[in-house]
């Protein structure tokens, strides 16, 4: 958890039907765990911890399986990027991969394990372009012809995305857009094929 991930989930919480939340069982001393475990207990919403196999099934089109954290893993508070939770969802033959800021050496173990049979043809770039959160290895287990999307603030004081991920991104990783570039992201998603998906920019939203 970090407080500048955590304030785009209450206003999901405050304005839509949550049946639970999952969390990756830790429990930091941060004020946005704070107002998060508030909310959801006003709404009476559970707080799950999961972690690798979990699963989701929304029929034989939609669902979303749990890839980090391993089973077993000992949680720290103080080492949140290491446990964050990463999902593969996937809509009929289009997958998308959400690694939250999973670290780059986590980023090859999962690539080792199941590099063969873990393709997806979105690709959401972890920790805001960070060096630390880049693994060239895991990167190859997407398909070369979808699409990657780097979610960072316009000159945000961290220097995001590196300097040196962002001109390899350049160089090999076509297509991928960026929020403080391109502006809002729309990913449409029709599933027939690996390939059935198209996206566009929008800066009215």
């Amino acid at each position: 958890y970090h407080n500048n991930h955590l304030e785009g989930l209450f206003r999901v919480l405050r304005e839509f039907s949550v049946e639970k939340i999952w969390v990756n069982g830790t429990q930091p001393e941060i004020s946005g765990y704070q107002t998060l475990k508030i909310l959801a207990a006003q709404h009476r919403i559970p707080m799950v911890p999961i972690e690798f196999g979990e699963a989701l099934d929304w029929g034989d089109e939609l669902g979303v399986r749990v890839f980090h954290p391993p089973p077993g893993q000992k949680k720290t508070s103080k080492e949140q990027n290491a446990s964050s939770i990463a999902l593969l969802v996937r809509y009929g033959m289009v997958g998308a991969f959400f690694p939250g800021d999973l670290p780059a050496e986590d980023q090859s173990a999962l690539a080792k394990n199941f590099g063969k049979n873990l393709k997806f043809q979105i690709f959401k770039i972890p920790q805001q372009g960070a060096k630390a959160a880049f693994n060239k290895e895991f990167w190859a287990t997407r398909d070369p012809q979808g699409l990657s999307v780097l979610s960072v603030g316009k000159d945000n004081p961290y220097g995001y995305p590196e300097k040196a991920v962002w001109e390899w991104l350049e160089k090999v990783g076509k297509p991928v857009l960026r929020t403080d570039q391109n502006g809002n992201i729309e990913i449409h998603v029709g599933g027939k094929t690996s390939n059935d998906l198209s996206w566009r920019i929008d800066r009215s939203l």
